[in-house]
């Protein structure tokens, strides 16, 4: 069964109500959905009305040219939904709001502070529906990761693409062979990973030519706020803390 066909037994029925604990796997089953193909098996579905599935973002311009191709080609594949996209400003804010006033969009993704929301009730636990799920299954990820999708025992989000799961660590598999550095065993440890910093970095004259890690890159400069989707860089804790040197030695 593919992503995008248990997405939708998944929420069998879209609804207004799970809008905020849907976003990690709905916005992955739209993508999925776009490099899907039928098979020869697959019964045909008969063209009908589509049920609008209204969509927010809360990232900015930017993404808005992927985003809106993710539109255009669900919308070209699906015959029972059709999806209207729309980046939206103050994004948390105006959500909240219009959770209260009782007409959120079907589907959120990004830039929220989910345990706010979760603490205010606007979240449905999705306990039930992941044990019901064909493709989810707890056992498949490390429990950390689902630890900071939880709140009071019940699980509102599902470690996907960026959610829960957002850091890892990157490397240059021809820079670690010419330090003689095995790819396929990164460090475990801290200890280790500062070996490796060392061992890769190149200094010139007094300036560093080559930076072995460089633990500000990408999503390493914040820990995204009130978001415990967020809370995992452990790196970064011990930077604030002033316990991480960087520097080479």
């Amino acid at each position: 069964m593919s992503p995008a066909r248990d997405a939708r037994n998944f929420w069998p029925h879209l609804t207004r109500h799970t809008v905020v604990a849907a976003v990690p796997l709905v916005a992955t089953a739209f993508v999925a959905a776009c490099g899907s193909q039928a098979t020869g098996n697959a019964p045909e579905i008969k063209a009908g009305p589509k049920q609008n599935i209204e969509w927010w973002t809360g990232w900015g311009a930017s993404q808005d040219n992927g985003l809106k191709q993710v539109q255009d080609a669900a919308n070209a594949q699906s015959r029972t939904y059709q999806v209207t996209w729309t980046r939206t400003p103050s994004v948390a804010k105006k959500l909240a709001e219009v959770i209260v006033a009782g007409s959120p969009p079907d589907v959120e993704a990004g830039n929220l502070p989910y345990a706010e929301f979760w603490v205010q009730g606007y979240a449905e636990p999705l306990d039930q529906r992941i044990s019901k799920s064909k493709v989810v299954k707890k056992d498949d990820l490390p429990a950390s990761a689902w630890k900071f999708g939880s709140y009071k025992g019940k699980t509102y989000g599902i470690p996907a693409v960026e959610g829960f799961i957002r850091w890892g660590l990157a490397a240059n598999e021809e820079l670690l062979a010419k330090q003689g550095l095995d790819p396929t065993k990164l460090p475990g440890t801290w200890e280790d990973l500062l070996e490796w910093h060392k061992r890769l970095t190149v200094v010139n004259g007094g300036a560093i030519q080559q930076l072995g890690l460089d633990p500000l890159d990408a999503m390493g400069h914040g820990t995204g706020g009130p978001d415990p989707l967020l809370y995992g860089p452990s790196w970064h804790s011990l930077l604030r803390r002033g316990q991480a040197d960087v520097r080479p030695h």
